[in-house]
């Protein structure tokens, strides 16, 4: 194992008073001069210090075996994993794991990689104090999307506490929250509901939007949500600090006003696709994340359509149905790194308008909407085949206008239109592909929010 992408040489000292560190931490590492090794010195939770010698002048510590995956995969001891798919790569920690079990992944793939909890309690911590817990088996606790990196990971407590140990700074901690921005109840609202994922609880934040809107879009970065377009036909974009959960209006605006566009996000660019201006439109904006400036792309969708429902994959954004003249059943999609867009073979069923959408890391969905009646059905695009099909699970009441987002675990479908207002959210289980109505719900019935989460989920 060659380690050929350090930037710097540390040597830390040790986390405590004088000469004893404390258990469960990293005191010590440093490369060996001449010898392209890594020292790594720890001590685990019953006080055991462990020496690991990595490289090819190493020793001691013992190598990790190499193992190139292109799909989701349990972690085992001792491996180093080449992740190498175009798609997010899915590494679940076993449920139970030894004092001292160690992994690494190399990032050779584009589409980057989520490490998910095996159990309830498990913890990754950085070296400094800041830690990520999972409240149940199955929640992300890290993600990285950065293209040939290299992170290493050791469990200090039996089955529960893993620490970066080496290479950390392109590995995020993953959690978060999804949003409800704006919508009508009685009238347009300016309220943000947040949904904590970990729990499961919804309550109204502090922050409103800067104007009444609704029947505009959203999408996010890694750092903040953005509320595009709505009612009146607007250009200007709202930005919610994630850390924070303030909210203001940026200096950039769409190229044109608009209500009923489309959002998707890659992890550079969020996008406002088609909608309604002075009639149905085909443009396609695209916001920076890092300087906030907002331009029309070249590529237009191939026919002018408002109302569909927006996902994405990591390497493409996904516009399902909408209305044209009429409603329509077909799927486009964006290609992020060339920013070209067409339509799939692949179709909804039925064709309609004004679902709701969310993605896992392997497919989209698409749920309810208007067809010739409020629709309950959920379709399902796998990312890799670009096939659709219709799962079993409809959700609780069809309905129209519910705002969509999604945890690395479940997809959520929240307020909407059954005849009336609703305040219900319904999650939706990618494991399973089963509907539940959660015990929250929003702190006011409603429709035509715009959705977005935190958590670096697209």
């Amino acid at each position: 194992m060659r380690f050929t992408n350090f930037k710097t040489i540390k040597l830390a000292t040790a986390p405590g008073t004088g000469d004893n560190p404390p258990a469960g931490s990293v005191y010590e590492w440093r490369t060996l001069d001449g010898l392209n090794s890594l020292v790594i010195n720890y001590r685990l939770a019953d006080g055991t210090d462990k020496t690991f010698i990595a490289g090819s002048g190493g020793g001691g510590g013992g190598s990790l075996t190499a193992a190139e995956v292109n799909s989701n995969t349990t972690i085992q001891n001792n491996t180093l994993y080449v992740a190498n798919s175009s798609n997010v790569i899915v590494f679940t920690l076993p449920a139970t794991a030894p004092a001292g079990f160690r992994f690494a992944i190399q990032n050779k793939g584009p589409g980057g990689f989520w490490i998910s909890a095996g159990a309830s309690g498990q913890v990754f911590r950085r070296p400094g104090g800041s830690s990520n817990t999972a409240a149940g088996a199955g929640q992300a606790l890290l993600r990285n999307y950065t293209q040939y990196d290299y992170a290493e990971f050791v469990n200090f407590t039996v089955n529960t506490d893993f620490q970066i140990v080496l290479n950390g700074s392109s590995v995020m901690f993953s959690g978060g929250s999804g949003y409800s921005a704006g919508g009508v109840t009685s009238a347009g609202i300016n309220n943000i509901n947040a949904l904590l994922f970990a729990t499961e609880a919804n309550s109204s934040i502090g922050a409103v939007l800067s104007s009444i809107r609704y029947n505009g879009t959203g999408f996010n970065s890694e750092a903040k949500g953005f509320t595009v377009a709505g009612i009146g036909g607007t250009s200007a974009i709202d930005a919610l600090v994630f850390a924070t959960e303030a909210n203001g209006v940026i200096a950039a605006t769409l190229s044109g006003g608009r209500t009923y566009c489309t959002g998707i996000n890659s992890t550079l660019k969020g996008y406002a696709i088609a909608g309604t201006a002075a009639g149905i439109v085909n443009t396609i904006d695209a916001l920076v994340f890092t300087t906030e400036s907002n331009a029309a792309i070249a590529a237009v969708l191939p026919t002018a359509r408002d109302g569909g429902m927006g996902f994405s994959s990591s390497s493409k954004g996904y516009f399902a149905g909408g209305e044209e003249t009429s409603n329509t059943a077909k799927i486009s999609v964006l290609t992020f790194s060339g920013e070209a867009c067409s339509d799939i073979a692949a179709e909804l069923t039925p064709a309609r308008r004004l679902g709701v959408a969310f993605n896992s890391a392997v497919k989209g969905y698409i749920a309810g909407g208007y067809a010739s009646t409020y629709a309950g059905g959920i379709d399902a695009l796998t990312f890799a085949t670009e096939a659709k099909a219709t799962v079993t699970a409809t959700l609780n009441s069809p309905k129209y206008g519910a705002v969509g987002y999604n945890s690395t675990v479940k997809g959520y479908a929240a307020g909407g239109n059954t005849g009336s207002n609703v305040s219900a959210i319904e999650g939706f289980a990618f494991s399973s592909e089963t509907v539940t109505v959660l015990a929250a719900a929003l702190s006011s019935a409603r429709y035509a929010a715009a959705g977005f989460q935190s958590g670096g989920t697209l």
